[in-house]
């Protein structure tokens, strides 16, 4: 409904136009009956959700608890400018991420987050300046803590003595909780000699 006219005979009213043609038209009565009016003809613009994107994390990584995760959203929209639109990130075990709403002048919202341990459906819900949401979605598995490798040296031993020009067998066990030993990056090294070997573990 609308405001009675002010002083002035100012006077407005709220109204959700959502049809392109449509007249709009504002009657007036006195006191004594009598009618004035006057119309206008609007044309009407549909209003397009945005357009929204998670570009990281894929959900196809090794996500560790207690471990920061990259997140990168981009959204777009026909009408409204990136500054304009609010963007949030949540968690289904987690809850609201805590990164900036805003998003910067390429359209993307960025952050990073460390998640605990659990499957997360992960929303990233985007708004333009009327309301309207677009959500893009990702699960992602997060496993326990990362560990770091263990490494033990078989050979050589600790105090056996060599000549110059000996050739010396290195051998070492290897392990990791979240790779196999082909999958971890060896380095053998001397603080006199540098890099000694690279090669993987068999």
């Amino acid at each position: 409904a609308g405001a009675p006219p002010n002083a002035e005979g100012l006077t407005a009213c709220d109204w959700t136009a959502d049809l392109s043609g449509v007249e709009l038209r504002l009657e007036v009565l006195d006191d004594r009956g009598a009618a004035g009016a006057d119309a206008v003809v609007l044309n009407v613009a549909a209003n397009a959700a945005p357009v929204v994107e998670i570009l990281l994390p894929t959900g196809e990584d090794n996500y560790y608890a207690a471990s920061l995760v990259e997140f990168d959203g981009l959204a777009t929209d026909e009408e409204d400018p990136a500054e304009g639109l609010l963007s949030s990130w949540t968690s289904s075990l987690d809850g609201p991420l805590g990164i900036d709403s805003a998003l910067d002048s390429d359209g993307h919202s960025r952050g990073a987050v460390a998640l605990s341990e659990g499957q997360h459906f992960v929303e990233f819900r985007v708004a333009d300046g009327v309301g309207r949401v677009s959500v893009a979605t990702v699960i992602l598995d997060v496993g326990p803590p990362r560990q770091e490798p263990s490494v033990v040296i078989l050979e050589p031993v600790a105090g056996e003595v060599f000549t110059r020009g000996d050739a010396i067998a290195f051998e070492a066990v290897v392990a990791d909780a979240q790779e196999p030993p082909d999958g971890l990056v060896l380095t053998w090294w001397s603080n006199l000699d540098g890099v000694l070997s690279t090669a993987p573990a068999d």
